[in-house]
């Protein structure tokens, strides 16, 4: 299956929402796919520097609508992001959520390692679930190594839970190892979190 690949705009918020709140271990888990996990998701994509930002995303389409999504940024970019993302994550949560956000991010910070300036990193990469196993995470992940290649970074990064067989075979197939390992006990009713590193190693693909 062939797929357009163009640069997100803020009009694809309300897809992009969707596919964010698809992503394991995020807003959906933590508030459900309702409306207050769907205005976080807009809020950080609407967003103009947020790590979710549209203007660091790349959507595919597939007869004019979009199917996926990867957002990408150099990991110099990495401790900034971070912080306008929490800030515009948690005006959007409100006084009610507000205190569920903070106390995942945190475990979340512990989670995902920082980032190295020579890296591009993925913090996430979607696919709507009709859509997947057709090409469109492989191309748009192809299209964000091609990008790094060209900038002269030195390895193409993203974090996954241990427990996503298809995500891990998909980077694997691309060449990504694994390069750390991290893990959280489960803790007030939730269950243990494993996230591995994956980086693709650039040196030769100039």
């Amino acid at each position: 299956m062939t797929h357009s690949l163009r640069p997100a705009a803020v009009e694809d918020a309300a897809a992009a929402a969707e596919l964010l709140l698809g992503l394991p271990d995020g807003l959906a888990d933590m508030f459900g796919r309702g409306e207050v996990a769907r205005r976080i998701a807009r809020v950080a994509f609407e967003g103009p520097s947020t790590m979710l930002s549209h203007r660091l995303a790349l959507v595919a389409q597939e007869g004019g609508a979009v199917v996926g999504l990867v957002v990408r940024f150099p990991g110099s970019q990495w401790a900034a992001l971070r912080r306008r993302t929490a800030a515009a994550m948690l005006r959007a949560a409100g006084g009610r959520h507000g205190p569920v956000l903070v106390w995942r991010g945190a475990i979340l910070d512990r989670l995902i390692p920082s980032m190295p300036p020579g890296a591009m990193y993925v913090p996430a990469l979607s696919v709507a679930p009709d859509h997947r196993g057709r090409g469109a995470g492989s191309t748009l992940l192809g299209r964000v190594i091609e990008e790094a290649v060209g900038l002269g970074l030195r390895v193409v990064a993203l974090d996954v839970g241990e427990r996503n067989l298809g995500a891990i075979h998909l980077y694997s197939r691309l060449g990504f190892e694994v390069a750390s390992r991290q893990r959280i006990r489960p803790r007030r009713g939730w269950a243990e979190l494993a996230s591995l590193r994956m980086e693709l190693a650039l040196a030769g693909r100039e």
